[in-house]
């Protein structure tokens, strides 16, 4: 296919900066090309590729990019370029950790099955999008009974815990070694899980991938799918973290690759006491389906007819956030944080629990003056 260079096109279309984002990075169908390249040569290149630089998604569009063969300015080349070798190379320093760390478990005789992003990278042939999003550690499920050998056994290595393992203890301090890479040693994929639970999930499908050079037990699709929804959901319910573009990837990449999905066990546990927020999560999954360009199979989210999340609406408002104040300002953050959580329908981010009473008193104002700026501004 012969490139076309934005730069020379000279028709611009009237879709919208962030639709046509959007346009760009959804997978699963054709996308139409001469759109696309219009869409390009009028838009603000460099601040859209900057807006999916913060998002943590410059592969997925680098990719998508060269798939349609658009060539973008100049300054969004080379920022989107820049990106995306930092990317690359953090997945490489994560998938060479994995290899390693196996390699220790095979010694001692310790099973670990890979989870979310270990598991997705490995299954590329089958889920091309699956190694577009760059991890940031590697997440392994032990069994309960073996979990502290292996933690003695890594750190004995010469790896250390440099911070604390979350409060609700479903997986030890993360330990990093020689490489800078945390390895993060599960028990169980989320608190409310029992860690006999976590590993029959994983492990009673049958489903394995090549692994540091063997084939191995991974989860399903189904399990894959769950976790990457459940993770994301516990993050911004519990941490207060904004929705990212990124963490729609591994989602919309098996749903995009046509992943057989149980939906009966998927409802079952959003409407079980497992889901805190049954609207959010088929609205999150609504929105995976989008940007995998493959439509959900009738009453795959049983009857409930929730709208997908308006990420439209919320990429625009870190767009014009970015164009009016500095990217990494603390007001900037908050009215960031607080458009996330308002179009996923939370309430405001709650303080950390360490936080003092005028802290609290602080943090609630600012979250509250910027959720009413939000919803003034949208």
């Amino acid at each position: 296919m012969q490139r076309a260079d934005v730069s020379d096109v000279s028709d611009v279309s009237d879709v919208s900066d962030v639709d046509l984002l959007l346009d760009t990075l959804r997978l699963g169908s054709e996308p139409d090309a001469r759109a696309l390249v219009k869409g390009w040569a009028r838009c603000d290149a460099h601040a859209l590729v900057r807006l999916v630089e913060r998002e943590g998604a410059a592969l997925w569009l680098q990719r998508r990019l060269r798939a349609v063969a658009i060539v973008l300015p100049a300054d969004a080349t080379t920022t989107l370029s820049s990106a995306t070798k930092r990317a690359i190379a953090q997945s490489l320093r994560v998938d060479e950790q994995l290899f390693t760390t196996f390699a220790l478990f095979d010694d001692a005789g310790i099973a670990a099955v890979p989870l979310k992003a270990a598991a997705l990278r490995r299954l590329g042939a089958r889920v091309p999008y699956a190694d577009a999003r760059a991890p940031n550690d590697v997440d392994l499920l032990l069994e309960e009974h073996v979990v502290q050998d292996a933690w003695r056994l890594l750190v004995g290595r010469g790896y250390t815990a440099p911070s604390r393992p979350p409060d609700d203890g479903h997986h030890l301090a993360a330990l990093v070694g020689a490489m800078g890479v945390g390895v993060e040693l599960h028990t169980s994929t989320m608190a409310v899980v029992s860690p006999s639970e976590a590993w029959r999930r994983a492990t009673f499908e049958g489903a394995v991938a090549d692994v540091a050079g063997r084939l191995r037990p991974v989860p399903s699709d189904t399990e894959l799918l769950w976790h990457a929804m459940a993770h994301v959901l516990t993050d911004v319910d519990e941490s207060g973290r904004a929705l990212r573009l990124r963490q729609w990837v591994d989602a919309a990449a098996l749903l995009a690759a046509d992943a057989e999905i149980d939906w009966d066990r998927i409802n079952a546990r959003i409407d079980s006491p497992e889901c805190a927020h049954p609207t959010l999560a088929r609205a999150w999954l609504r929105t995976a389906s989008d940007l995998g360009g493959r439509a959900l199979p009738p009453g795959a989210l049983g009857s409930s007819r929730s709208a997908p999340i308006n990420i439209r609406r919320l990429l625009s408002w870190r767009l014009r956030l970015a164009a009016r104040h500095a990217p990494k300002g603390r007001w900037t953050e908050k009215l960031a944080e607080e458009g996330s959580r308002g179009e996923a329908g939370l309430s405001p981010q709650r303080a950390h629990r360490l936080a003092g009473p005028i802290a609290r008193i602080r943090h609630a104002v600012a979250c509250r003056a910027a959720r009413a700026w939000w919803l003034v501004r949208r």
